[in-house]
């Protein structure tokens, strides 16, 4: 009450010119609950406005600055506390303000006329205007009686123009208590025009349901009975039915309830919304669920009205939330939606309006704002959202709405119990949320502990307190109540306590499995490391059965009373889990014994191995597979013997001799590969052929001499060495039954099982005989071939320089010859000087021994003289097509003396080219020349290797060397810059094309016009199109910009026809022979003048193998492409100047203001280019 006077306090003094002690005076014994009623009777009423100037009611001059449409629809409050029989003024009258002046008669207010506002939201623009018209009259849907009017309702359609939006509208309806302002809220927030109550009279207004039109849009908003109403008294059967046919129907369902009847049950029909929740989830949502279809949803708005805001709307929400949710708990869901939420079904908003007499401004603008949900779409709060719409069109919805009535009206469902029950089920529902609220907080305690992974030992002890406490609290308070409903919450507590239980449960079964199952591993695998002797089987057995009891003691303790929990399964499981870990140590006893058995037996056969085959014979894999069934027979005692303490069955220590046979046999398998490996196997047959070859029968060294037969010692040498490679290519004993024991367990059930199953590896003791292919057979006997050669070779040398000698008579001939010129080199002084120091060089370098420091120093100054060639050649062969050859020269001895380094050209097409086969193509760039070479052409057709040979020209020139060709005329240059290959660098994290950049740019920057620059198909590794404008502009900046000697090799056509016009540059390509046909081609190699027409790629794809069928695809959009590009080609030289051109105009006009020598004549090239162009005639060229 003191809330509600301070608040008339303020009101008042915002629009009464009075004295602040005379309202104060007037407002002494104010009372009220602040709702938005007046008392019943004006003349009850201690305010005395008659006898006060008021200059405007407080209503009024809120609305008529607010909202001047609706200051018009609302009747003056002043005016109705004067006159308490004047009936109140209907909504939407034609747009006045009430004035009141100085003692009026209490029947009439006069009217005064105001200056229209503009209103400043959209929404209330609409309304105005809708305002300024007559409505059409409201519908009453369903009547006091339960009768549905849908002929009404149909024909309500038509009048409101809404018959054919089909789903396009929404459907709004509220729901509260008789008498809080539902209607009045209505009409403020959609501008429809229901009755209100006649505040002097404070009796029922709205009967049954009520329908309008609101906002002149198609929203359809419904005016629900209230509830509670002293009319129908205890009847509540309409006002039930009622609200669930407003929240079965409705998108939006407006909740409007008083601030301070939040948290109340009957006051904020808690009881009434959970009744009406129980029954629409089991006659509706059930239903649509059970047929399979979508989620019906709602959205549940709460408006809390007179809100003062003591309390934060944040807490108000809150208590809300949670009744909803304790009423939502306590609903029995149906048996299709067990596991139903609230948030499934219905979205709960919330809102808070203040006091509409006492904050008439504030009131109204709640309303503007809440109004907004309604109408802006882009407000996060929009209400109308499409998953709340029920899909029904507009002309289907009184239909359905009518049998939405029927279907709530007929429903047994709506039979409640009674008072007594419903607050019996309310307080225990809190007093169990109370009492579980601690036994929570104890539990999650519990569950950090079991969370970490821990077996908490009083787990039972512990649950068994808490439980007992929750249940003697709930007991406590909740035994006062209606009995059948205290049993059954009770039987719901436990359950619900014991259903909160069950996590730690199996929280505390799972830590105890692992814990139980770990422990028993560590115990069982240190028992066997500790104990020097230990059978396998009674470690096992004891482990066993302690971590068995262990489980039945601790789980003894946490079966509860009243719960139906069983550990069975999960003993059952640890003792497989125990089970088959013990097999799993088992095994890995088993496993760890054969291979440790199996390093033995490999140490073993080394020797035997290394002996056999290092003495062939024809009997040598006998004496190799004696020994290793000797050594398998030994481990396999030795396995029998120390298995027999891990209790293993026979059918395991069968599978076990067998898995160690097998393990023997790729033991000896590796010997004897390591004893066959191809250097090894090369020095055995090396030191075999010398054997016979170099040492006589007795082993006595051979010294040849002319007369010794050694071709025939040779071929019988050669041919006995040969006739090994067979022996030690294949393990073949001359007794079969040396392998019968490993073919035997190539057979075992376990191991085929093993393998089948993808957990060995399988062996096929047949194909592991073959040691040696015939293909490694082969190149094992043509290398030793070439080994004995050398030795026969070497043989053959030493019968030669045994007697070949120089005569003595050559020494004195040489000294009779060469007389004079001795004796000009003694009288000539200069010879004679340098004969004397070359001689005096001689004898220190023989002094001071440096001979074989200078001749290092010299070997390394050619080595890196003759590596610095072969580098620059190198680089212009990145396809490996130029190949530099060797031809050594011998002396009589047949010792190298020296080398001649050829180069040849080995084409992927002809092989290796003979010099007589080259063909000879003019290259000419320079002086009169062109600068530039475009060259195009196919894959394959030499445009590189034209290349790489102008550049090796040049290179041999300027070293001094004969070029190849018949005649040249070279001009020195200051480098070559070459762009070649296609290669990546990882290590440096550089792709293809990063280098492809990397190296054009250094050309770019050390390019001169002395320079010779090679470019192979510079962009090819990137896109066409970026590929091609690369290329192009690199190439244009080396014509216009460097003007060096240029040869530029590329795919791309275009280029080579953007460039044909400039004088500097010439277009080449390779001549082919194509037969279009047979899809075939062949490469003449010859240089001849013109842009080629294609790269026939394709045919040369062919070449290299490619399926027909892929090729052929291949040709077709080949083909394609062509004639795309050739028209876009076409339309371009329709230009009067290409773009190529026009580009250098901004260069031209830079040259323009250049005064140097440089840039003049650069402007001459570039104007005569752009002349050039121009005087050449095109088919439609247009004027310049």
């Amino acid at each position: 009450m003191d809330r509600d006077v301070e608040m008339a306090r303020a009101a008042l003094a915002n629009v009464s010119n009075l004295p602040e002690e005379t309202i104060a005076s007037n407002m002494n014994d104010l009372g009220g609950e602040g709702t938005e009623s007046a008392p019943s009777s004006a003349q009850e009423s201690l305010i005395d406005l008659s006898s006060v100037p008021i200059q405007g009611s407080v209503t009024e001059s809120v609305l008529s600055e607010e909202d001047p449409m609706l200051a018009a629809s609302q009747p003056s409050f002043a005016a109705q506390l004067m006159d308490d029989t004047a009936a109140q003024v209907p909504a939407f009258q034609p747009a006045s303000i009430v004035e009141a002046s100085a003692p009026a008669p209490a029947t009439e207010v006069p009217p005064r006329a105001t200056e229209p506002v503009v209103p400043t939201m959209t929404a209330a623009t609409e309304m105005a205007a809708a305002a300024a018209q007559p409505l059409p009259n409201r519908l009453q849907l369903i009547d006091e009686h339960q009768h549905f009017h849908t002929q009404a309702f149909q024909k309500q359609l038509g009048e409101w123009g809404m018959a054919d939006v089909g789903f396009g509208y929404d459907l709004c309806a509220v729901l509260g208590s008789q008498s809080t302002g539902k209607s009045t809220l209505l009409n403020k927030l959609f501008g429809t025009n229901f009755d209100v109550m006649n505040e002097r009279v404070r009796q029922q207004t709205t009967k049954g349901i009520w329908l309008s039109r609101g906002m002149n849009r198609n929203v359809l908003v419904m005016d629900v009975e209230g509830t509670d109403g002293r009319e129908r008294g205890e009847d509540q059967d309409f006002e039930r039915k009622s609200s669930l046919f407003a929240l079965t129907t409705a998108e939006c369902l407006i909740v409007n309830m008083w601030e301070n009847q939040v948290g109340l049950y009957q006051g904020a029909n808690m009881g009434l919304l959970k009744t009406v929740l129980d029954v629409n989830l089991s006659l509706f949502q059930s239903g649509r669920a059970r047929s399979g279809a979508a989620v019906d949803k709602t959205l549940l708005l709460f408006v809390i009205r007179d809100y003062v805001g003591t309390t934060p709307l944040e807490n108000l929400e809150a208590t809300v939330r949670a009744d909803l949710e304790r009423i939502w708990a306590s609903l029995s869901k149906p048996a299709n939606l067990p596991d139903a939420r609230l948030s499934d079904f219905f979205d709960v908003m919330f809102t808070a309006l203040p006091h509409k007499i006492l904050q008439p401004r504030e009131f109204d603008a709640g309303v503007d704002a809440l109004r907004t949900r309604f109408v802006d779409r882009s407000d996060a709060n929009y209400v109308f959202q499409t998953h709340y719409h029920k899909r029904i069109p507009i002309d289907g919805l009184p239909h359905y709405l009518e049998g939405v009535w029927e279907q709530v009206v007929q429903n047994k469902d709506l039979d409640l119990p009674t008072q007594q029950e419903l607050l019996a089920q309310f307080r225990c529902d809190e007093i169990a949320e109370a009492a579980v609220r601690p036994f929570h907080s104890a539990i999650q305690v519990l569950r950090k502990v079991l969370d970490a992974g821990q077996v908490h030992p009083t787990l039972g002890q512990e649950m068994g307190t808490h439980r007992a406490t929750a249940l003697a609290a709930f007991d406590k308070d909740a035994s006062r109540y209606h009995q059948g409903v205290y049993a059954r919450k009770r039987d719901d507590l436990v359950d619900k306590l014991n259903t909160a239980l069950l996590p730690s449960v199996l929280a505390q079964l799972k830590n105890l499995h692992t814990h139980l199952a770990e422990r028993f591993r560590t115990n069982v695998v240190d028992t066997i490391r500790q104990s020097p002797s230990y059978n396998f089987g009674n470690v096992v057995r004891e482990q066993h059965d302690a971590a068995l009891g262990a489980f039945d003691e601790t789980t003894q303790a946490m079966l509860l009373p009243d719960t139906n929990w069983s550990v069975d399964d999960e003993r059952a499981q640890l003792d497989a889990e125990l089970t088959k870990t013990a097999q799993t140590l088992r095994a890995d006893e088993s496993k760890k014994l054969a291979a440790q058995l199996q390093r033995e037996m490999g140490k073993e056969l080394v020797e035997p191995v290394e002996l056999a085959l290092g003495h062939p014979t024809p009997t040598m894999w006998d004496d190799v597979l004696r020994s290793y069934n000797d050594i398998v027979a030994d481990a396999s005692a030795s396995y029998l013997q120390r298995a027999a303490s891990l209790n293993s069955t026979p059918e395991e220590d069968a599978a076990g001799l067998n898995a160690l046979q097998r393990g023997g046999w790729r033991q000896l398998l590796a010997k004897v590969h390591q004893q066959t490996a191809d250097a090894v196997l090369s020095v055995r047959l090396r030191a075999y052929f010398e054997e016979r070859f170099r040492y006589d029968q007795d082993g006595v060294p051979r010294v040849w001499k002319p007369t010794d037969d050694i071709d025939g010692v040779f071929v019988n040498a050669r041919d006995a060495t040969l006739r090994l490679v067979p022996l030690y290519a294949r393990i073949a004993p001359t007794d079969p039954t040396l392998l019968a024991k490993v073919e035997q367990s190539e057979q075992d059930p376990t191991y085929v099982e093993s393998v089948r199953a993808g957990d060995e590896e399988p062996l096929d003791v047949a194909d592991s005989l073959q040691i040696l292919s015939e293909l490694h057979m082969a190149e094992i006997g043509q290398r030793f071939r070439k080994d004995a050669d050398a030795f026969y070779v070497e043989a053959k040398r030493s019968t030669v320089s045994s007697i070949s000698s120089v005569p003595w008579w050559m020494y004195a001939m040489l000294l009779v010859l060469g007389w004079n010129e001795m004796v000009a080199v003694l009288r000539n002084p200069l010879y004679f000087t340098l004969l004397c120091m070359l001689l005096a060089g001689a004898y220190a370098v023989w002094r001071l021994n440096m001979s074989g420091p200078l001749m290092r120093v010299a070997t390394t100054l050619a080595r890196e003289t003759q590596q610095t060639i072969e580098d620059q050649l190198r680089a212009l062969d990145g396809d490996d097509q130029l190949r530099l050859v060797y031809m050594p020269a011998l002396n009589r001895d047949g010792a190298v003396v020296s080398c001649e380094v050829l180069l040849r050209w080995h084409s992927p097409v002809l092989g290796t080219v003979s010099p007589a086969e080259f063909i000879p193509n003019d290259l000419a760039l320079g002086d009169t020349h062109e600068e530039v070479m475009i060259l195009t052409g196919s894959n394959m057709a030499g445009k590189s290797t034209t290349a790489r040979t102008a550049a090796t020209a040049v290179i041999l020139a300027q070293l001094g060397c004969y070029v190849p060709a018949e005649d040249a005329e070279l001009a020195p240059v200051d480098r070559i810059a070459s762009r070649m290959g296609a290669n990546d660098q990882l290590f440096r994290n550089h792709s293809t094309f990063m280098v492809e950049m990397l190296e054009a740019s250094k050309i770019l920057r050390d390019a001169t016009p002395r320079s010779l620059v090679i470019m192979d198909e510079l962009g090819r590794g990137t896109s066409t199109f970026d590929g091609q404008a690369i290329a192009y502009a690199v190439l244009h900046h080396l014509v216009a910009r460097t003007r060096c000697l240029c040869f530029f090799m590329t795919h791309y056509a275009t280029i080579a026809q953007s460039l044909d016009t400039y004088p500097r540059v010439c277009n080449r390509h390779m001549h082919v022979l194509v037969d279009d046909a047979a899809r075939h081609v062949v490469f003449t190699y010859r240089l001849v003048p013109g842009i080629a027409e294609s790269s026939y790629g394709t045919q040369v794809a062919r070449i290299a193998g490619v399926p027909d069928a892929i090729c052929t695809q291949a040709a077709t959009i080949s083909a394609r492409f062509f004639a795309e590009a050739h028209a876009a080609q076409a339309q371009r030289r329709t230009r009067a100047v290409p773009l190529e051109t026009l580009s250098d105009f901004a260069r031209l006009v830079a040259l323009a203001h250049d005064a140097s020598a440089a840039g003049r004549t650069e402007l001459a090239l570039l104007l005569a280019a752009a002349q050039h162009h121009l005087a050449t005639p095109t088919p439609t060229a247009a004027s310049p």
